[in-house]
């Protein structure tokens, strides 16, 4: 699979990702991060069971399942820490901080696989990152921000960006070797037991938090179509492509809060969008 599938599998990923994104806010903020996000991976594993009837290779090595528990578990990490960002800090300050992990991705992408990543490319990777901060930032949060300080969320959030970047590029090593299903699978669930196990140890209950069936749904609906396509486009040559492109996935975030509950976009936001769209179709392009 060549550039063509890398464009397509990185924006259903950046759609899928962005909407799983904003869906789990509510929760996160009301339920706790390490509960919300327990139950984040159970609907995550559960939705991907029928997925595996299909897909369910032939030949599973043992190299290729080593690989996809080794990076569930280091997922788990950099997932748990955006979880405690954006419960503990403002998303405007948190979310860009932690999206911008796709620099690191698309860096391990040209300096380890040798990716071709020209100037113009580069240049799209500068304005998708620029309307990406542009978008979620509104610099007034910065100035009460407490930088350091964990209450801020920001050492969460690049504590976030540093893993997602490994760990996103780490990926590819299964998805080559048991295919992206079952990779995705596994990864989940090995998440789904990092979690069950701090939510044992911090003594938090595992009920089951009425009234939010249908949001854990959604979120793990979006989830699921997000992460599988992002593992077959790491089945492509272009990986830094497809993380370039789930990037911008704060575009789609902007775009459910401006179409679903009606907000209006300030001029920044829409600078923000409109660069963003241009960075990812400038990468996708060249």
């Amino acid at each position: 699979m060549g550039i063509s599938s890398a464009i397509i599998f990185g924006l259903i990923a950046m759609i899928g990702l962005g909407l799983s994104g904003v869906l789990a806010r509510d929760p996160s903020r009301r339920l706790g991060s390490d509960r919300s996000l327990f139950w984040r991976q159970v609907f995550l594993v559960i939705l991907q069971i029928p997925l595996l009837v299909f897909f369910f290779p032939k030949d599973l090595s043992w190299q290729g399942l080593a690989w996809a528990v080794a990076v569930g578990v280091a997922g788990y990490f950099p997932i748990h820490f955006f979880y405690r960002a954006i419960s503990n800090g403002r998303v405007g300050v948190v979310a860009p901080i932690a999206n911008s992990s796709a620099v690191i991705t698309a860096i391990l992408a040209v300096y380890v696989l040798g990716e071709p990543f020209g100037v113009f490319r580069v240049v799209g990777l500068v304005l998708a990152l620029s309307g990406v901060i542009l978008l979620s930032v509104d610099f007034r949060d910065w100035k009460n921000s407490a930088l350091l300080r964990s209450e801020s969320g920001i050492p969460f959030a690049v504590a976030a960006c540093l893993g997602w970047g490994v760990v996103m590029f780490l990926f590819r090593y299964p998805v080559r070797l048991i295919g992206p299903i079952p990779t995705s699978f596994i990864v989940e669930t090995s998440a789904l037991v990092i979690s069950a196990i701090r939510l044992r140890s911090q003594k938090i209950s595992f009920d089951f938090p009425d009234g939010y069936g249908r949001t854990f749904l959604w979120v793990g609906l979006a989830g699921v179509v997000g992460a599988v396509a992002y593992d077959f486009g790491l089945m492509t040559s272009a990986v830094a492509v497809v993380a370039v492109l789930n990037m911008t996935n704060p575009v789609i975030a902007a775009a459910y809060e401006r179409f679903v509950f009606k907000e209006r976009l300030s001029f920044r936001q829409v600078v923000g969008m409109f660069l963003a769209i241009a960075g990812a179709a400038l990468v996708a392009a060249i």
